[in-house]
């Protein structure tokens, strides 16, 4: 249910094929009939607030390249077709990707897109300091996943401030994560130090 809860805030693409994986598993009719309720709510909706925002964030950048990090490849899939109905090109990225799509993806990226939608395995071991502006359209439990999507962009060679937007919707269990990410990352910083000069000692390694 957790899992649906996230979903559900990135986007109904992904929270589908997690209700019909439900759906297929329910043996009882009154089941089977919440979930396809439910199911028909979710295909009725026809905005997305977050993808909304995205844009947005994406529009105000005049042009400058912006890295998406979402935790769904359905999600990941809708934003991509999303953001080409509003004449913003982007390519994908994800752990499915062999070595060398992954390689030619991100020469995309930097030569022809403005967008690089990221899933998390997917943005493992890139380095992207040609660009300076990170959207977290879903947000991870632990922190050191943000301080990792940073790490793609903020390392030697970057030469502007980066940018880091973090999207969450409001009284939702994103509310949540965004609170406990908070207390997390407060907690770190007593044990460890600040996260800046984290970053700055792996910008140094």
């Amino acid at each position: 249910m957790i899992t649906l809860q996230k979903e559900i805030c990135s986007s109904k693409h992904a929270a589908f094929l997690t209700l019909n994986e439900m759906r297929q598993k329910c043996t009882k009719s009154e089941e089977i009939s919440f979930t396809d309720e439910i199911i028909l709510k979710l295909s009725e909706l026809d905005r997305n607030t977050k993808a909304e925002k995205a844009y947005e964030i994406i529009k105000q950048t005049d042009g400058e390249k912006v890295i998406i990090f979402t935790e769904y490849r359905a999600s990941q899939s809708f934003l991509q077709s999303y953001l080409y109905e509003r004449g913003i090109i982007s390519v994908p990225f994800n752990g499915q990707f062999s070595k060398s799509k992954r390689e030619w993806m991100k020469q995309l990226f930097k030569e022809k897109a403005q967008v690089l939608i990221a899933t998390e395995s997917g943005s493992e071991g890139i380095n992207l300091q040609f660009c300076h502006h990170v959207i977290n359209y879903d947000l991870p439990w632990n922190p050191m996943k943000l301080e990792q999507r940073i790490g793609r962009v903020h390392r030697l060679g970057q030469e502007h401030d980066v940018n880091i937007y973090n999207l969450a919707i409001k009284h939702t269990i994103e509310d949540h994560i965004l609170e406990l990410l908070n207390v997390k990352i407060g907690v770190f910083e007593k044990v460890v130090g600040e996260l800046d000069d984290i970053l700055t000692f792996k910008m140094s390694i």
